[in-house]
């Protein structure tokens, strides 16, 4: 009788270890979503700063001197190059 009582005893305390370890994979897994939505929002959020200091340049080089508008010419036409490639590709 006494084995049987610990047997009941164990199988509650691993019941409640189960049980526990279930609320704790719900919790990670639910910090873990949220660790991954804030890395995507970041993620967007740096790109679209990158392209931010990108235009800034631009506008910044195309005030500057011979050499500098020179460049920004040659980084716009080639922008410009891609965007009719990238039509083109859409046409097929």
């Amino acid at each position: 009788m006494e084995s049987l009582d610990r047997l009941q005893a164990n199988i509650r305390a691993l019941i409640e270890k189960h049980e526990a370890i279930m609320e704790e994979n719900r919790l990670l897994t639910e910090d873990n979503r949220r660790q991954h939505d804030e890395i995507l929002r970041s993620h967007a959020e740096i790109v679209q700063l990158r392209h931010e200091l990108r235009d800034v340049s631009t506008a910044a080089s195309m005030l500057g001197d011979e050499e500098q508008r020179e460049k920004a010419r040659l980084y716009l036409t080639q922008i410009i190059r891609q965007v009719d490639s990238a039509i083109e590709t859409l046409k097929q």
